[in-house]
C-alpha cells in the first residue's frame, strides 16, 4: 500500500482533524476524533476515533494500528497503572472494639 495523508483542517480545542488519504492515486476523505474518556480505573484516558469515506472499516483500524504504533515508537508504552489505595484505617471505637466489632461485654 502507497499511502499519504494530508491535514486539511484541525481544531485542537474540538480535538477533531480533516484529512485526505491518498492511495494509489485516488484520494479519500477523512477525520479523526479525539474524545477525553475514564478507563475501567477511573484514570483520564484519550479515546481516538477514524472514519475513512467510501473505505472499508478495516482501513481505519490499520490506521488505527500505524498511530498506535508511532505513538509508542515515539513517546514509549503508556505508564503501568497506579497500584489500588490501601483500605482506610480502621477506626477504634469508645467501647474498645474495633471498627464493625461489637465490644464484649462488661463483666459485673
Amino acid at each position: 500500500m502507497n499511502e499519504s495523508i494530508k491535514i486539511v483542517e484541525k481544531d485542537p480545542e474540538a480535538g477533531y482533524v480533516l484529512f485526505e488519504l491518498r492511495d494509489d492515486k485516488k484520494t479519500f476523505q477523512g477525520q479523526m476524533e479525539l474524545v477525553r474518556v475514564k478507563d475501567d480505573e477511573e484514570r483520564r484516558a484519550t479515546r481516538v476515533l477514524v472514519k475513512l469515506v467510501d473505505r472499508p472499516s478495516y482501513m481505519e483500524e490499520g490506521l488505527l494500528e500505524r498511530l498506535g504504533d508511532k505513538l509508542r515508537e515515539e513517546l514509549g508504552d503508556p505508564p503501568a497503572p497506579p497500584p489500588p489505595p490501601p483500605p482506610p484505617p480502621r477506626e477504634d471505637r469508645k467501647d474498645g472494639a474495633e471498627g464493625g466489632e461489637k465490644a464484649p461485654p462488661e463483666k459485673k
